[in-house]
């Protein structure tokens, strides 16, 4: 399986696959980073955000670098091939992106429910 082909439906759909995955991490990791640096839900921490910091300049950026990562792919595959590759890449992304909120979702839940006045 060489993931740079472009020829058949199949060889675009491992190249889309490739850059959906990629693309899913990159924004789980600017997730994860952003919740991280975010202030505690505690009445005793301040909320004081964190300063500012590389994750600040740069996740404002990150809808524009996944839409050029996206568009580069397409024109490496070309738009006859549009079909294929954007059902996978997209596919790719989702899958990568619901596991991190499948993950956090109940979590964050949890942190609320405790700390809530019910």
């Amino acid at each position: 399986m060489h993931l740079w082909a472009t020829g058949a439906c199949a060889e675009v759909a491992d190249f889309g696959w490739l850059v959906g995955v990629l693309g899913g991490l990159l924004v789980d990791l600017f997730a994860v980073i952003a919740i991280a640096r975010t202030p505690r839900l505690s009445a005793r921490a301040g909320g004081q955000p964190y300063p500012g910091g590389v994750d600040r300049v740069l996740l404002p950026l990150l809808p524009y670098v996944l839409a050029v990562a996206w568009f580069a792919g397409l024109w490496h595959v070309g738009i006859d091939q549009l079909s294929c590759y954007a059902l996978r890449s997209a596919a790719g992304a989702t899958i990568l992106i619901a596991v991190l909120l499948i993950a956090l979702v109940p979590l964050a839940a949890a942190q609320i429910a405790k700390r809530s006045l019910w």
